[in-house]
């Protein structure tokens, strides 16, 4: 019985973090762009500030 059940959890966490694997290629590009875009928007504001216009928000 123990067994059986090793094996069924195995095979689950298996098929789970390939599963989670696949998501991540396909979404951690897209956390990059988007945390990169952040970054640049930023620093744009921080310009503007500098400048004497605009705000940090």
């Amino acid at each position: 019985m123990p067994s059986f059940f090793q094996n069924a959890n195995h095979n689950i966490s298996e098929q789970f973090l390939e599963e989670f694997e696949k998501k991540i290629r396909e979404f951690y590009p897209l956390m990059r762009h988007f945390r990169s875009r952040k970054k640049m928007a930023y620093e744009v504001r921080k310009e503007d500030n500098d400048n004497g216009r605009g705000m940090v928000l």
